[in-house]
């Protein structure tokens, strides 16, 4: 993950996970692709805090808009959330 130097780390981050239909739509890939690269940057801003040791990191991946979306839609956001593999701790 790229970030600036921070010299002080806030105790807790929170990250709006939006975008990423949009992401896929514009590389003319399928939704379920730019979920699962919502993953995979979920994923590095977890072991980012963690490595930091940040206090807390809040995640705001779905929305009650997103039950407003075609079947199709959530339903593939879901599977994607669901079956990502997890990563155990050290």
């Amino acid at each position: 993950m790229n970030a600036t130097k921070i010299q002080t780390l806030p105790s807790h981050v929170a990250i709006i996970m939006d975008g990423n239909n949009r992401w896929a739509k514009a590389k003319n890939l399928p939704g379920v692709s730019g979920h699962q690269q919502g993953v995979e940057r979920a994923r590095e801003a977890v072991e980012y805090a963690v490595e930091k040791k940040l206090d807390t990191l809040t995640l705001f991946a779905f929305s009650s808009e997103n039950w407003g979306r075609s079947d199709k839609g959530s339903q593939s956001s879901n599977e994607v959330i669901s079956s990502s593999p997890r990563r155990t701790g050290t």
